[in-house]
């Protein structure tokens, strides 16, 4: 016979922390073009919300400097980083420096920027933002997308891991 766990017991911030890190996540890179430069931040919330309309979302910490900024692009890429990007996430996400020293990008028509060799990449508009708690959240409308061929990144209990065997599909 089995114990069950005692789940009336106050919820304390570690443990939910090293509940949240058990969970893999996917790796985005949001970027936008903002006073004519590129901005990027890096986010492990991505969340698909619907088909029709076709909307995803992710959270952006409360306290972050860069969410202001690119929350007011006229566009908003999403790259869905791939296991080559391993090395440069934490640069992509650091506080300060330039955040895309070293990394190859692109742009689309409009400028919006996009991290090369990702697994997927989604032009998007911000539809809706609401502050739960310590994040906000943001729905965004997708506008184009193309899916690579490299496999996803994921963080995972505190490190960065590549998941190319998961990758059972051919782009196009």
């Amino acid at each position: 016979m089995s114990t069950e766990p005692d789940l009336e017991a106050e919820v304390d911030d570690r443990d939910l922390r090293a509940l949240l890190a058990r969970v893999p996540s996917c790796v985005i890179a949001v970027t936008a073009r903002v006073d004519d430069r590129p901005v990027v931040m890096v986010v492990s919330s991505f969340v698909g919300i619907s088909l029709a309309p076709a909307l995803v979302g992710f959270c952006a910490q409360a306290t972050s400097t860069t969410w202001p900024l690119i929350k007011r692009a006229d566009s908003i890429g999403l790259s869905v980083l791939a296991e080559q990007h391993k090395n440069d996430v934490r640069t992509m996400a650091a506080r300060s420096g330039d955040r895309l020293a070293g990394m190859e990008t692109f742009a689309v028509a409009d400028g919006t920027p996009f991290i090369s060799g990702a697994t997927a990449w989604l032009q998007t508009d911000l539809l809706s933002e609401t502050l739960l708690g310590d994040h906000a959240f943001a729905v965004l409308s997708v506008r184009g997308l193309r899916v690579g061929a490299n496999g996803p990144l994921v963080f995972h209990e505190g490190t960065f891991k590549g998941c190319a065997g998961l990758v059972a599909h051919s782009a196009g």
